[in-house]
């Protein structure tokens, strides 16, 4: 019988087998309780990552809060006078007398409104700190600060950075990254034997009767 070759079903069978072997049961039990498990730890965390969009749009954001601070228009007279970045910040820091400056930013596109970050050390983290909106066009006079603590924008940037956790927030939020990650590699393991057999994101429009009926249909109706 050895050398008998296989024909029809049998050797329909054997050429599938391999496909059919690709996970056992036991072992398809266990990536599926992984995958479901990964799935429901992360999903509830990672819908903090929503609290990110507003911040993405961070201007129309604060245009839709009242708190955007804008360049106000100048005479054609002084549009072209510029005060220096030094002027900026000592001018932020007689806003804030005894404060000491951290840093100052400005966006590539608006060279004109830089943000002056100071506080009262040098080594404050970033809560403890104020930002002053300075200006450059015509003089250096500060245009006032964003909203601080309190604020919605700020809640939001919080919940989205470390849930108010300070750095074990950070550290909680990235291990929820790694279970998001082993929710998708275990969920790829799971459904691989399924896309190979009916392929990756097909619509299935035709069903048979069996299913259909599944679905609450009354057997009469079957």
């Amino acid at each position: 019988m050895s050398g008998k070759p296989l024909t029809g079903e049998a050797a329909h069978a054997s050429s599938i087998a391999p496909e059919k072997r690709f996970l056992s049961q036991r072992a398809l039990r266990v990536w599926s309780i992984v995958h479901r498990w990964m799935s429901l730890v992360c999903t509830a965390f990672m819908l903090l990552c929503l609290t990110g969009l507003p911040l993405v749009f961070g201007h129309e954001f604060d245009l839709l809060t009242g708190d955007a601070i804008d360049m106000p228009e100048l005479p054609a007279s002084q549009a072209n006078a510029r005060a220096s970045y030094d002027a900026v910040l000592q001018a932020a820091l007689r806003e804030h007398p005894g404060h000491v400056p951290q840093y100052m930013i400005w966006e590539p596109d608006d060279l004109l409104l830089p943000i002056v970050v100071t506080a009262p050390r040098a080594d404050m983290p970033p809560d403890d700190t104020l930002s002053t909106h300075g200006r450059r066009a015509h003089r250096e006079a500060p245009l006032g600060m964003p909203p601080g603590k309190g604020s919605l924008k700020f809640v939001l940037l919080k919940l989205h950075v470390d849930m108010f956790a300070g750095l074990f927030g950070k550290l909680f939020l990235g291990a929820m990254g790694v279970v998001f990650l082993a929710a998708i590699v275990s969920g790829v393991v799971v459904y691989l034997p399924f896309w190979r057999k009916v392929g990756l994101g097909r619509v299935r429009l035709k069903k048979k009767r069996r299913i259909v009926c599944s679905t609450g249909i009354t057997p009469s109706a079957c």
